[in-house]
């Protein structure tokens, strides 16, 4: 399921299990508007304006121009489910998603990010799980490998595997970026060190740890099944 899809499925369902709160929302005597949110959609809906008029009379885009209005669509509708309220769902899918899961995160950037979406234990490695790894995103390392990275590599393990234990989890979640060779290596170790864990993996790929939001995170996944 893509981003996209997974956004029209909760706004779907926001529909029918808020029909209640939308029609409030459309006969109030007070309306609070969030500054940010409105300024977003009028920006956004202004770029499709321009578009439509520039496309004439095929309306058909194509190349970066196709995708710049598409990416501009996408945050329309997420600014507009943000509108109705979809965070709290979303959040709440979160919550279930990662339910006795560990995350597995290669930078401190990447874990603070996820500290601010999610309630789940998060272990930052630093680079591959396994010390050879490291010439697979490094081939000039020497051919003995540098002591400070094999006890780097080391804490990593054991700090996974205390979370594990201390959370009983039951799936090891790789979150990475695209086009990440680190997230990359980590992905093709997953399986083996979730074999040694003795719990199950899944990988989620998001496109931007920087404006990473909870519609990533839903629609990024595949489990073990789709790749191993």
């Amino acid at each position: 399921m893509t981003r996209v899809e997974r956004l029209e499925e909760l706004l779907s369902r926001a529909v029918s299990q808020r029909s209640e709160r939308i029609t409030v929302v459309t006969d109030v005597d007070e309306l609070r508007l969030d500054e940010e949110v409105v300024r977003r959609i009028v920006h956004r809906a202004v770029e499709l304006d321009h578009a439509l008029v520039e496309s004439a009379p095929e309306h058909v885009l194509r190349g970066e121009r196709a995708r710049e209005v598409a990416k501009a669509l996408d945050e329309i509708l997420r600014s507009v489910l943000e509108f109705v309220g979809i965070e709290e769902e979303t959040e709440r899918d979160l919550d279930d998603l990662f339910k006795d899961s560990v995350l597995v995160v290669v930078r401190g950037r990447e874990r603070k990010a996820l500290r601010e979406l999610v309630d789940a234990p998060i272990v930052q490695t630093g680079g591959p799980l396994v010390p050879e790894d490291y010439r697979k995103v490094n081939p000039n390392l020497p051919e003995k490998l540098p002591e400070g990275l094999v006890k780097s590599v080391e804490r990593a393990r054991r700090e996974l595997e205390e979370y594990v234990r201390k959370s009983r989890a039951k799936r090891l979640v790789l979150v990475r970026e695209e086009d990440d060779r680190v997230g990359e290596v980590l992905e093709e170790e997953l399986p083996e060190v979730a074999e040694e864990l003795g719990i199950d993996h899944e990988v989620i790929v998001v496109p931007d740890f920087t404006e990473l939001s909870p519609s990533d995170l839903l629609s990024g996944g595949r489990n073990e099944h789709e790749r191993y």
